[in-house]
Parts: C-alpha cells; sequence; structure tokens
C-alpha cells in the first residue's frame, strides 16, 4: 500500500486521482484504512450503513454475506452520484467469483 501511496504522490497535483481494484482486505485491514487516510470510499460515501456488503462469492449464488474486499475509492472533493455492489447473474451463474463495486463520479 506504501508504494501505491508513494506513486500517487509523486503525480502533478493537479491531476485526479481514482483507485479501484481488488484489494483482497476487508474495510478494516490495515491497508483499506491507510487508503481511507487519503481517500473515500465511494460505496460508503452512498451507502455508509450498509450491512450486507460482502463482494467475495467464490462462484456460489446468494452469497453476500461477507467483507468488502473491491473498492472505488476517490479523493474528498470528488462527488460520488451513484455506487453500487452489482449481485446480478445469469441461468444461476456469475461472471465472477468477485460482485463488481460500481461507482459515478464527478470530479472536481
Amino acid at each position: 500500500m506504501a508504494l501505491l501511496l508513494a506513486r500517487i504522490g509523486e503525480r502533478d497535483p493537479g491531476a485526479p486521482v481514482v483507485v479501484t481494484g481488488d484489494f483482497n482486505a476487508g474495510e478494516g485491514n490495515p491497508a483499506a484504512v491507510a487508503m481511507r487516510a487519503s481517500f473515500r470510499d465511494s460505496f460508503r460515501v452512498r451507502e455508509p450503513d450498509a450491512k450486507e456488503v460482502g463482494t467475495f462469492n467464490g462462484f456460489k449464488i446468494g452469497q453476500t454475506a461477507g467483507e468488502k474486499i473491491d473498492f472505488v475509492f476517490v479523493e474528498p472533493g470528488t462527488e460520488v452520484l451513484e455506487a453500487a455492489i452489482v449481485r446480478t447473474s445469469r441461468d444461476g451463474r456469475y461472471p465472477s467469483d468477485h460482485f463488481p463495486v460500481t461507482a459515478r463520479i464527478r470530479l472536481r
């Protein structure tokens, strides 16, 4: 995480930053906590009290428990218009072992 934050710090300070991905670390993990020191979790901006937030499903239909380990982090000042965990399936199957986390944002 330190490497990622260092690289972000090296950019043009006027350039916006959005960090996305599978962190394989829950919201309480030190890596996620470190990201939240400088960024906001777009999903939590829109859904601060959501309880059923698991993003790893292991291809098991209906598996929504567990930790949110996939994130869209945005800088403070970025407007989060929408954010969601997409749990769509087709014919009883998920397209991935993780649920996508999406956000629609407006950069400052």
